[in-house]
């Protein structure tokens, strides 16, 4: 596998939400596995094989509905092509739909939070995508600023800062070993 950021979102009864995964199609890829006394994980796929963790709480929380810096904030899947993902993972993760920012669906988790978009991407628009993959986007102070920074360190900037509507100020950097991650800054 190339290297990559995965995302670490929270659920309150990891065991059970385990077994919803592999009832709506899911795999687990990782059996729970604690990080005591921070929490316990456990990685899991989706249909067609988009990867993730699932992070259960003890001393650690992850972020909260307030942007911090440094933290992840916003998640991205990019899918190569339509099918059960789209629909797989804002089920499983009881995500509601608040708006479709030109087929990009946007979503906001139970606490109101901005959370996360799925879009296609399509092969014509200068992304070279093999696989589908989530992009963890990091909460910053100045996304200008970030990019200047990482540019200047052998970076690529994939996506120069652009608006993403109701949500903040992003980019899309890869870092001199090819892993692609994301930052934002949230009001």
């Amino acid at each position: 596998d190339p290297p990559r950021w995965e995302p670490h979102l929270s659920v309150s009864e990891l065991s059970s939400f385990l077994e919803m995964v592999k009832e709506q199609g899911g795999y687990i890829e990782e059996e729970p596995l604690s990080a005591a006394p921070y929490g316990t994980m456990a990685e899991i796929a989706g249909p067609s094989g988009t990867r993730l963790c699932l992070w259960s709480a003890d001393d650690f929380g992850g972020h909260s509905p307030q942007p911090k810096t440094g933290v992840p904030r916003w998640y991205e899947l990019q899918l190569i092509e339509d099918g059960p993902e789209r629909d797989f993972w804002p089920s499983i993760l009881n995500w509601t739909k608040t708006s479709e920012d030109g087929g990009k669906p946007q979503y906001q988790a139970a606490d109101g939070t901005s959370v996360a978009r799925i879009q296609i991407i399509e092969a014509d628009n200068g992304i070279v995508l093999n696989v589908p993959r989530w992009i963890t986007f990091i909460q910053v102070d100045d996304v200008g600023a970030i990019c200047a920074d990482a540019a200047a360190i052998d970076a690529t900037i994939l996506a120069k800062p652009y608006d993403v509507e109701n949500v903040g100020r992003c980019a899309i950097i890869s870092d001199p070993q090819g892993t692609v991650f994301g930052v934002i800054q949230i009001p």
